[in-house]
């Protein structure tokens, strides 16, 4: 029961960190920015809320001194790559709407940052 608590939060922290990011976006792309770039800046400002909002409402872990900052950048920064790759190659090599393409890789790290935060970043004591 505890796991499907903290699917949950993660659920809830995500959805609402994703929604306000894919919000901006969108507005920034609309606004004549290029996807990748937009994709970057909103990126980043992601991953310091969601490292915040996930460190203590889904994962309830208060020890700053223990790398968890350092695990969460690196699992982030494989996240960030996968990303660029695929949006640039989707939308911008072949086409695809990059609003489309970025709302699906959105879900797909998802589910992929959920279990490396679980199992590695912010591992159960």
């Amino acid at each position: 029961m505890k796991n499907a608590w903290r699917v949950l939060r993660f659920l809830a922290v995500g959805s609402v960190v994703n929604i306000v990011f894919y919000g901006l976006y969108l507005l920034f792309t609309l606004a004549g920015g290029s996807p990748l770039a937009a994709m970057t800046v909103t990126y980043c400002g992601a991953v310091l809320a969601g490292f915040l909002l996930n460190r203590r409402i889904t994962f309830s872990d208060r020890n700053i001194h223990d790398g968890a900052l350092l695990r969460y950048c690196a699992a982030y920064g494989f996240g960030f790559f996968t990303n660029l790759t695929i949006l640039w190659l989707f939308a911008e090599r072949l086409g695809y709407s990059h609003e489309i393409v970025q709302a699906l890789v959105t879900f797909i790290l998802a589910i992929m940052l959920f279990l490396m935060q679980k199992y590695w970043v912010f591992p159960g004591r």
